[in-house]
């Protein structure tokens, strides 16, 4: 009976034996899979960071001062030819551009932060300051940031001085074309001819407008060069001087003498006064006050004119071999 229930139940402890002996093996092999599955993904995201890194190497905006006839260009505080000047840059150095407003880029050149004109600017895209591929004044062999910005000089000085000076910039107050040269840049040599409505002479001023300095004053007639223009004014050189004049008396052709005046038979004279107790009167070329460009002359008080037509405003009068206008009030008869 014994060895019947053993033979019958044998072959089914074997089986149980089996069957656990077999557990581990198929635990093991989802566990070890899983952990291969892990360093995979691992493998797979540090391939994908580095990808995306390399795609997202940013590219900045760069700038390289230009070559210009005048040199060195001005780094400004604020968006304006008028604006304070925080160092002169070389042509041929770059800058990191913060923001490009136009007619004006905002820069970060050598630490320093300001406004150029784009004017004198070239761009180029890069992954850092020395890509030059599109930089048409820089080699990379040569390319590298000018240790030298000329700073604000100081108001005292050593006792003991340098036997040799360096070369400083040009500054406005010494040079009174400094900023027509950086916004009027030449563009023309246009020949034309001065031609005045009176046949009178025509004034070169400093700035383009009429209440600055006169440079000259040039006699009809006169052949100038025409070097840019804008609105009512032409930037000119003429016998060797540079400045502005108004375009509305410049000609494209030689304009003939202007006839001699008429003569004309006085209506009788009148006496130079002056009511303010000055010791002038102005004489001028037409009946208006508010400008001072028709001055010709500035007569004594107490000088007797002859009078050429009487006015309530401006009285016509002739004076020494020229005709002009007093106001009446300060005429005595």
């Amino acid at each position: 009976m014994s060895q019947k229930i053993v033979k019958t139940f044998l072959p089914l402890l074997m089986a149980v034996i089996l069957v656990f002996t077999a557990i581990p093996a198929f635990a093991d092999g989802p566990v070890q899979a899983a952990g291969q599955t892990q360093e995979q993904n691992q493998e797979q995201n540090q391939e994908q960071n580095q990808e995306q890194n390399q795609e997202e190497e940013k590219v900045e905006l760069y700038a390289v001062v230009k070559l210009t006839p005048s040199g060195r260009i001005n780094l400004r505080r604020y968006a304006s030819a008028a604006s304070e000047r925080l160092a002169v840059i070389e042509p041929g150095t770059w800058g990191k551009v913060l923001a490009n407003l136009g007619q004006w880029a905002m820069l970060e050149i050598n630490g320093l932060v300001g406004y150029m004109s784009t004017y004198y600017l070239d761009f180029y895209l890069g992954t850092n300051p020395l890509d030059y591929s599109t930089a048409p004044y820089l080699q990379p062999a040569t390319a590298t940031v000018p240790t030298t910005v000329y700073p604000t000089y100081p108001t005292t000085y050593p006792t003991t001085y340098p036997t040799t000076y360096p070369t400083y910039p040009t500054y406005p107050e010494y040079d009174p074309y400094y900023y027509e040269r950086v916004t009027w840049p030449i563009v023309e040599h246009t020949t034309m001819y001065v031609a005045t409505s009176n046949g009178g002479r025509l004034n070169l001023r400093y700035r383009p407008t009429t209440d600055s300095a006169r440079a000259g004053s040039y006699a009809f007639g006169t052949a100038v060069t025409v070097l840019n223009r804008s609105g009512d004014w032409a930037y000119v050189t003429v016998n060797g001087q540079t400045g502005f004049m108004m375009l509305c008396f410049l000609s494209y052709t030689q304009p003939a003498p202007p006839a001699p005046p008429e003569p004309v038979t006085p209506v009788g004279t009148a006496t130079v006064i002056n009511p303010n107790g000055g010791y002038y009167v102005n004489f001028r070329s037409s009946r208006t006050t508010e400008t001072n460009s028709n001055v010709i002359a500035r007569i004594p008080v107490g000088t007797v004119v002859d009078v050429l037509e009487w006015d309530r405003w401006y009285t016509r009068v002739s004076y020494n071999g020229k005709v002009g206008y007093i106001v009446s009030t300060y005429l005595s008869h």
